[in-house]
């Protein structure tokens, strides 16, 4: 465990060049986040998908042999938009081996297919707050397909298929799943839930829409909780920082390379939802 970074003084500004950029910011509960659904499986040119198809059989076999690799079902966004307090999402069916071939060639997508094809496999992430008033992490686990090794907010993606609201894929339903799978969180403990806005990697262009979740109990419980997390294995160890102006722009400038691009952007989107910085350029509600 790392401890509380040390306040400093820190001049942020909107990310520029930085590992993700802030595409929405809002303030919305769940009852105002919604979804339209197209339950067909998005098809790409048949030169990618013959590529797809060989990059996840070598993945499998020959690189990361004993990754927890699974090709489970997901969601691609489409399109979204802000308006009135509401955040509408456009959401389409894919599956994992599209999201981890978009990390790894993204590039050569945009350049040989075009940046309409890519496979825009929607995250959710939660920055959760404690009561005694710090931001936990998990380093992530070196078996784990996406960003080995580095440091990550609590999170991951829709389950078209069990994370449902009135029949429909439901994100705020997917990061209170995801909590409870790698915090153990039950509902009654998480005493605030709002989403906060949505971000998108530079790497790989995917996007990540980001909860702030208030939780009733302080970070040395936490711990104890993520130990016995039915998802324990996919973090090796838990850090935290401190939720303060100074302290959290500390962190996100000298532990810039550690964080993954969706917890940069996370913790980023944050600081901005607790006023710690202003929005530039960003799309608001």
């Amino acid at each position: 465990m790392v401890p509380t970074m040390a306040s400093a003084s820190v001049t942020h500004q909107a990310p520029g060049n930085e590992p993700a950029e802030v595409l929405a910011s809002c303030c919305v509960d769940e009852a105002h986040v919604s979804v339209t659904w197209q339950d067909q499986l998005l098809s790409y040119p048949p030169e990618m998908e013959g590529a797809v198809a060989d990059y996840w059989q070598r993945l499998r076999t020959e690189v990361r042999p004993t990754a927890q690799l699974f090709d489970g079902p997901l969601c691609a966004l489409r399109d979204f938009h802000c308006q009135g307090g509401h955040l509408v999402l456009s959401l389409a069916r894919t599956s994992y081996r599209y999201a981890l071939f978009a990390n790894d060639h993204c590039q050569e997508i945009i350049r040989r297919w075009g940046s309409a094809h890519l496979p825009t496999v929607l995250g959710v992430s939660a920055v959760v707050a404690t009561s005694d008033g710090t931001l936990p992490l998990g380093r992530r686990s070196d078996r784990v397909g996406e960003f080995p090794g580095m440091v990550d907010v609590f999170g991951g993606h829709i389950d078209p298929e069990a994370d449902l609201r009135d029949g429909v894929p439901d994100p705020c339903t997917a990061i209170r799943h995801e909590l409870a799978e790698e915090l153990d969180l039950r509902p009654e403990e998480v005493t605030s839930l709002h989403c906060i806005g949505l971000i998108k990697s530079r790497c790989n262009q995917k996007p990540e829409l980001i909860f702030a979740c208030q939780v009733s109990f302080e970070f040395r419980s936490l711990i104890d909780r993520a130990l016995r997390a039915p998802g324990a294995g996919e973090f090796v160890d838990l850090l935290q920082v401190s939720d303060q102006h100074a302290a959290l722009g500390a962190f996100l400038k000298t532990h810039r390379t550690a964080l993954t691009p969706s917890a940069y952007g996370s913790l980023w989107l944050y600081g901005a939802y607790r006023g710690f910085w202003p929005i530039e350029g960003a799309k608001t509600s």
